[in-house]
C-alpha cells in the first residue's frame, strides 16, 4: 500500500513497484480504479479468471478507499488474498483506525510518502529540473513553488513546459522575463488576477482578465484547471478549520495560506461543491463539443 499527502511520490513508487514485479514476473500491469467496481464479487472474478486464460496480472489498484464495499471484503478476506500481486495506491493520507490498514502496518506492507515544507518541495523541483539540464534561478525556484503551491504533478508540468522552450531555443538558462511568460506570470492578462478576482467574488474583474488571456491563445482547460485548485485549496482550508487542524499540517506555503485564509469567508462549502460541480459539468459540455468553450467560462465567471 502507498499512501500519504506527497500523491506525487506515493503513485510514482506505486507504479515503479508494479512494474519491477511485473519486469520479474513476466506479467504485464492491470491499472484499475476502486470506485468503478460495482461490488467485490466482480473484482475476484476478475483475478482470479485470469488463469483460465493461462495469462495473469500485476493489478494496481486506486482509490482503494472510495469503495467501502470491496475494502471491508478485502479486509474480511485478507489473508486467502495475499496470494495475488496486487498493489494498492491512495491518492491522500489514510485513516489509520481502519482495520485493513492496521493488517497492512502489522505486516509492514504500508507506505507513507508526506509533503515536507515548501523548502523541501523546492529543493525537489530543482534536482527535477536539473535531470532535464534547467538551470533556474533561486527567484525562479521561489516563485515556482509559491504560485503553484506544494503539488508536484503541477510543478513537474512546468518543468517539463520549460524544458521543451530551452531545447526548441537550445538553451539551458530562462531570463526572468521569459520565465514569467512560460509560466503564465505574465500574459497578456494576469492568471493570478484572474484566480484572485475569482476567489474575491468580483466577476466582472474576473471576465476582464479572462477577456485579455484568451484573446491571444486557446487557453481554457488551463484557466479551468487554475479554478478548480483555488476551490479545492478553499476546501482544504474549511475542512482544516472544522477539524482544527493547525496551519503547519495543512502543507501549503505560508504566503498562499495566509492569501487563501483571507479569502475563504467569501465560499461555504456548499457554495464551494457547487461551483466545482458546475466547472466539472462545464468542462465535460466544452470536451463534448456542446458549448462554446469561451461561452461556456464566460457564463461560469459571471455566476460567481
Amino acid at each position: 500500500m502507498f499512501s500519504g499527502t506527497d500523491n506525487f511520490e506515493s503513485y510514482s513508487m506505486a507504479k515503479k513497484q508494479a512494474e519491477k514485479l511485473a519486469l520479474d514476473k513476466n506479467e504485464e500491469v492491470k491499472i484499475l480504479n476502486a470506485n468503478e467496481i460495482d461490488n467485490p464479487a466482480a473484482f475476484i472474478q476478475y483475478i482470479e479468471g485470469v488463469g483460465m486464460f493461462s495469462s495473469s496480472y500485476i493489478v494496481f489498484l486506486k482509490r482503494l478507499s472510495s469503495n467501502k464495499k470491496l475494502l471491508d471484503y478485502l479486509s474480511d478476506n485478507y489473508d486467502s488474498l495475499k496470494v495475488y500481486d496486487i498493489i494498492l495506491w491512495e491518492e491522500s493520507k489514510l485513516d489509520g483506525r481502519l482495520k485493513f490498514f492496521l493488517k497492512l502496518k502489522k505486516e509492514d506492507v504500508s507506505f507513507t510518502f508526506d509533503l515536507g515544507k515548501d523548502r523541501d518541495v523546492k529543493a525537489w523541483a530543482s534536482a527535477e529540473a536539473k535531470k532535464k539540464g534547467i538551470k533556474f534561478s533561486d527567484f525562479q525556484l521561489t516563485n515556482l513553488v509559491i504560485n503553484l503551491g506544494l503539488d508536484k504533478w503541477k510543478l513537474i508540468n512546468e518543468i517539463e513546459k520549460v524544458s521543451i522552450y530551452l531545447s526548441a531555443e537550445k538553451k539551458e538558462t530562462l531570463t526572468d522575463d521569459e520565465f514569467n511568460k512560460i509560466i503564465g506570470f505574465e500574459v497578456s492578462g494576469d492568471i493570478w488576477k484572474l484566480v484572485e478576482a475569482f476567489s474575491n467574488r468580483k466577476p466582472k474583474q474576473c471576465l476582464q482578465e479572462y477577456y485579455k488571456i484568451s484573446s491571444y491563445e486557446e487557453n481554457g482547460q488551463y484557466i479551468i484547471a487554475m479554478l478548480e485548485r483555488e476551490l479545492s485549496n478553499l476546501a482544504l482550508l474549511h475542512h482544516a478549520k472544522k477539524d482544527g487542524i493547525p496551519d503547519s499540517q495543512i502543507g501549503m506555503h505560508p504566503f498562499v495560506l495566509q492569501k487563501l485564509k483571507a479569502k475563504m469567508n467569501n465560499f461555504s462549502l456548499n457554495d464551494i461543491n457547487k461551483y466545482l460541480k458546475k466547472l466539472f459539468d462545464l468542462d465535460r459540455s466544452i470536451k463534448s463539443g456542446d458549448i462554446d468553450e469561451k461561452v461556456g467560462l464566460s457564463l461560469y465567471i459571471l455566476s460567481v
